[in-house]
């Protein structure tokens, strides 16, 4: 080790290993301390690469593990076998590679505890122009006065990998009939004067009657925001579903909100709402009742 100390060595990990490697003593897997800089990506963690932390920066794109734009779609043996060994895998040599060829978007990754913090979007502090939050891949080395850490960010399903953009998503739920219901792994479409997002899934529940925030990847420029979609992905009882009052949406690195009011049951199948700047309350909506004396019946006449 003193050996290698006297260069400037950067070691750059691309999914390490697990199989033989994995909880084993530094000396014999990679380590922060095997060169001046070491950086990894996990893409593949725990099946392929390792789930230790094993550098000074420790990117977990996605979370580390399932990648997107690597699900099996096809029922062929070949494509099974190259998509469950190979594609999430491969994803940190393709992420690596992008970095050192983009030049407008920026792998910004973000320091936080576990994945599921960052996906509630509850790390994305990242101090005076972005100091604090080093950019995965051939950048890295640029942040290396950063803390040692564990840092996370979402990548596209398909080249470019690199996410330009993040957007707070807020649901307001209330209560149904039974008290049983709730949101479950809930899905958002996002409409602007530019083009929509398509289908961002979130992972979770939501509790009746809180508010909870999901963090959503941006893949372009959506223009003036104008509506927004909702559906419950997977409905616990059918009978007592997931009652959502409010939506809202902010960018990560804007000001500006956007709100739409449901009042609504939602179930399997999407729900449109226009998008309103600002976030203002969503009144609950009552039904007009006719005075009785008022009442046309038919045949009275």
């Amino acid at each position: 080790m003193s050996f290698l100390n006297r260069f400037n060595f950067v070691i750059v990990g691309l999914d390490p290993a697990s199989p033989g490697y994995r909880d084993e003593h530094i000396d014999v897997r990679l380590d922060a301390t095997d060169a001046e800089f070491v950086d990894v990506i996990h893409s593949d963690s725990p099946r392929v690469g390792t789930p230790d932390k094993s550098g000074k920066f420790d990117f977990w794109p996605n979370g580390g593990g399932s990648q997107p734009g690597c699900a099996i779609k096809k029922r062929g043996v070949v494509d099974k076998i190259v998509k469950l060994v190979g594609c999430e895998h491969f994803r940190a040599h393709q992420y690596f590679i992008e970095s050192i060829k983009s030049t407008e978007c920026l792998f910004r990754s973000y320091p936080c505890r576990s994945w599921n913090e960052f996906r509630r979007g509850d790390c994305m502090e990242c101090g005076a122009n972005g100091k604090n939050c080093p950019e995965m891949g051939f950048n890295a080395i640029k942040y290396k006065d950063v803390k040692n850490g564990n840092f996370y960010l979402y990548t596209n399903e398909k080249p470019p990998y690199c996410v330009s953009r993040y957007m707070y998503v807020r649901f307001e739920t209330g209560s149904t009939t039974f008290g049983v219901g709730g949101g479950h792994n809930p899905r958002i479409r996002i409409h602007g004067s530019k083009g929509g997002t398509g289908d961002i899934k979130f992972e979770g529940k939501l509790d009746q009657s809180t508010t909870e925030q999901f963090l959503a990847p941006i893949k372009a420029d959506l223009g003036e925001l104008k509506s927004v979609e909702v559906k419950n992905h997977m409905t616990a009882n059918p009978l007592d579903p997931w009652k959502v009052k409010k939506v809202t949406l902010q960018y990560v690195d804007g000001t500006d909100s956007f709100h739409a009011c449901f009042n609504i049951n939602v179930y399997r199948s999407f729900k449109k709402r226009d998008l309103t700047r600002g976030n203002a309350e969503c009144k609950r909506k009552h039904s007009i009742r006719v005075p009785r004396n008022k009442q046309r019946h038919i045949g009275s006449e």
